[in-house]
């Protein structure tokens, strides 16, 4: 019997990192320092983030909220300061060089609009261990899924195993995608970092997985759903296996699927309201899309 796949999707973060360190924060922008700051990384590695007293909490980068979007993390880049008397009154604050004791978390949404956020350890050790713990945590997120919420909307992936991944806005819209067996299912997008589920209005997507052949895709509303990849033409979707389904557009009628294994389906749309999938086996399946354009996608005991 194959053991169950158990998916591991939380990032471990050290408790060193979670309990966070005390440092100094330079602000390049006003010329300031902000003392004992209580710098801390959230238990899911989400977010880096500090705290001093009497002020609200801020978020790194102040317009990049996420370790995804940090680009670097450098250790022995003293920060910038103009005066040279401010910049002896902050380096005899601590125990060794000024250089070695300032970690700066470089992020921004690309390569050029880069934000530099100063961070001044009261000794090298503290520096050094913080930029470590801190590396090994964004380059492990770049392996994992990155789910984003666009909106008001909610979005819960649930696997009846022994995890549950919630991730919730305030909103009307859901998308829910349940796993209900062993196996797991691979969307994969432009890129190999990030994965956007858009729904337009308000509707519901359910993508549940019943064993190892059934999929069923609910849309309750009058609404249908799109799902873009790379360009308007290809939906890739890849599974664990040693096949890939690929879905085709053309001229608006004509939905190809082909896999890359001993069958083809075909979709074929006639008159914008019956669809039909036919199997080169044989099952044959049926898509009917009503006037209001809710979609029932039922693929029941289907091998693909």
């Amino acid at each position: 019997m194959a053991k169950q796949f158990e998916f591991q999707w939380q990032i471990p973060v050290p408790e060193y990192l979670q309990n966070g360190a005390t440092f100094d924060r330079w602000d390049e922008e006003s010329g300031t320092l902000e003392p004992k700051c209580l710098v801390k990384v959230d238990e899911n590695g989400f977010f880096i983030y500090w705290k001093s007293e009497g002020r609200k909490t801020c978020i790194a980068g102040r317009t990049s909220s996420e370790i995804s979007q940090v680009n670097d993390i450098r250790l022995g880049l003293a920060p910038k300061i103009n005066d040279p008397k401010t910049y002896a009154e902050i380096e005899v604050k601590g125990n060794g060089s000024l250089e070695w004791r300032t970690v700066t978390i470089c992020s921004g949404l690309d390569l050029v609009n880069i934000t530099y956020t100063p961070l001044i350890a009261a000794d090298v050790d503290t520096s050094r261990c913080n930029v470590k713990q801190t590396i090994e945590i964004k380059c492990h997120g770049k392996q994992t899924i990155e789910i984003k919420c666009h909106g008001k909307q909610t979005i819960e992936i649930k696997c009846h195993g022994k995890q549950t991944i919630e991730i919730k806005c305030h909103g009307k819209q859901t998308i829910e995608i349940n796993c209900h067996g062993k196996q797991t299912i691979e969307i994969k997008c432009h890129g190999k970092q990030t994965i956007e589920i858009k729904c337009n209005g308000k509707q519901t997507i359910e993508i549940n997985c019943h064993g190892k052949q059934t999929i069923e895709i609910k849309c309750h509303g009058k609404q249908t759903i799109e799902i873009n990849c790379n360009g308007k033409q290809t939906i890739e979707i890849k599974c664990h296996g040693k096949q890939t389904i690929e879905i085709k557009w053309s001229w608006q009628q004509t939905i190809e699927i082909r896999c890359h294994g001993k069958q083809t389906i075909e979709i074929n749309c006639h008159y914008k309201q019956t669809i039909e999938i036919k199997c080169h086996g044989k099952q044959t399946i049926e898509i009917k899309c009503t006037d209001t354009l809710a979609i029932e996608n039922l693929c029941n005991d289907t091998n693909y």
